[in-house]
C-alpha cells in the first residue's frame, strides 16, 4: 500500500524552459510603411534569436529572415548581471526621442529584468549614430541607464550581425565582443 501512494504522489518532470534576459525590438516609421523587426532576444542559457531584412526579388518586397545562436551562458549572466544594475527608477514606459531622423523614426522596445522585476520600455529615435549617416541630429543626451540598455542591445546585435556597435558606446568591459 505504502508503494502506490508514493507512486501516486510523483509530479511529472517538466522540462525547463529557458528564461528570456533581454528582448528587443525595432519599429521603423517610414513615410508609407512600418517594419518590425526582432532585434534580438537572449535567454538565460545563452541562446540568442534575432531576425534580418531581406529582399525577396520574386515578391518584390522585404522579407525577415529568422537566425539563432547559442552565446557562453557566462557573457548570457555578465549581460543580465549589468541589466540589473541599471537604476530602473530612471526608467519610464516611454523616453526619448534622443535624434531626429529625416523621414523615418524608430522604436526600440526593450525588456529587461531590473531589481524591482521585469520592465517594458519604449525608446523613440535611439541610434545616434543614425544622426550623421542621414544628416539628422540629436535632440537631448541619453540618461546613463538609457545608454546603459542602448548600449547592451547594440553589442549584443554586433555580436551576432555585421550591425556596428552605435557610436555612443564605450568598449565592453567584461564579455570579451
Amino acid at each position: 500500500m505504502g508503494l502506490s501512494l508514493l507512486a501516486c504522489s510523483r509530479r511529472p518532470s517538466v522540462p525547463f524552459e529557458p528564461q528570456v534576459i533581454l528582448e528587443a525590438t525595432t519599429t521603423v516609421h517610414g513615410s508609407e510603411y512600418v517594419d518590425v523587426e526582432l532585434w534580438v532576444r537572449l535567454k538565460d542559457n545563452g541562446s540568442v534569436e534575432w531576425e534580418e531584412r531581406e529582399w525577396q526579388e520574386n515578391l518584390i518586397v522585404y522579407t525577415h529572415k529568422k537566425f539563432a545562436k547559442k552565446i557562453p551562458v557566462e557573457d548570457a549572466i555578465a549581460i543580465r548581471q549589468r541589466l540589473l544594475m541599471i537604476d530602473a527608477s530612471q526608467l519610464q514606459e516611454r523616453m526619448g526621442p534622443f535624434a531626429s531622423y529625416v523621414d523615418t523614426s524608430v522604436e526600440l522596445k526593450v525588456h529587461i529584468p531590473t531589481p524591482k522585476g521585469n520592465v517594458d520600455i519604449v525608446l523613440d529615435n535611439p541610434w545616434q549614430s543614425l544622426s550623421k549617416r542621414y544628416k539628422a541630429w540629436v535632440l537631448k543626451p541619453m540618461t546613463p541607464p538609457v545608454k546603459s540598455i542602448v548600449c547592451e542591445v547594440s553589442r549584443l546585435r554586433n555580436r551576432l550581425t555585421p550591425q556596428p556597435v552605435d557610436e555612443i558606446c564605450d568598449p565592453p568591459t567584461s564579455t570579451g565582443h
